[in-house]
């Protein structure tokens, strides 16, 4: 019976979502080649000893 209700309960209340429910915008690869550039810039100033690998990853995931 407990069993029968949590089944019962996980399937009312759930959604899905598809990689076909997504909106890709038209100009991705821009975005995509920006991007890639500016990790390029730093990475060699991580390179260089520009800064440090903390800033580096930082600098990275905020993009």
């Amino acid at each position: 019976m407990l069993k029968e209700l949590g089944f019962k309960c996980a399937t009312e209340n759930s959604i899905s979502l598809s990689v076909f429910d997504m909106i890709i915008p038209k100009n991705k690869t821009f975005y995509v080649e920006k991007t890639f550039k500016k990790v390029q810039r730093i990475e060699r100033k991580y390179k260089f000893g520009l800064i440090e690998y903390s800033t580096k990853h930082n600098k990275i995931i905020e993009l």
